[in-house]
């Protein structure tokens, strides 16, 4: 499934908040303009036990005060 996240805001992950959680995985998805006042302008992942995988997923104009795409907190990564 791919999905499409444009001018989202959030405090923490403007588009996507992945927290206290197993792990995630984001999949042919785009994210363009989102803006996160603290950090992480498209996605916040905090606390994954399996971490995060993004696969075939573009990143556009993501902005935040902290890491403008993604933010990791506690958390391994595979982008």
């Amino acid at each position: 499934m791919s999905s499409a996240f444009e001018a989202n805001s959030a405090a923490r992950g403007g588009a996507l908040y992945v927290g206290y959680s197993i792990g995630a995985e984001v999949r042919r998805s785009s994210f363009c303009n989102d803006h996160a006042s603290v950090q992480g302008g498209a996605i916040d992942a905090y606390m994954l036990d399996d971490g995060l995988v993004v696969t075939g997923t573009t990143f556009t104009g993501d902005v935040a005060a902290d890491a403008g795409a993604v933010w990791l907190e506690s958390a391994d990564a595979t982008l």
